[in-house]
C-alpha cells in the first residue's frame, strides 16, 4: 500500500478538515493532523508503516 493510499484511508476516517500538511523527511509522508487528532493519526501511520515493513 502506498503512502497516498494510507493517507487517503486515514483522511477518510478522521476528516479532511482536521489535516494540515507536513513532510516526514524519514518516510516522505506528506500529511499530518491538527493537535486534536495528532495522536490518532500518528498511531495509524505508524501502524501502516510497520505493517508494510518500512
Amino acid at each position: 500500500m502506498s503512502d497516498q493510499v494510507a493517507i487517503d484511508r486515514i483522511r477518510g476516517e478522521f476528516g479532511e478538515a482536521r489535516w494540515c500538511v507536513v513532510v516526514d523527511a524519514e518516510r516522505g509522508v506528506i500529511a499530518y493532523a491538527d493537535p486534536e487528532a495528532a495522536e490518532e493519526i500518528v498511531a495509524a501511520l505508524n501502524a501502516h508503516h510497520a505493517a508494510s515493513g518500512e
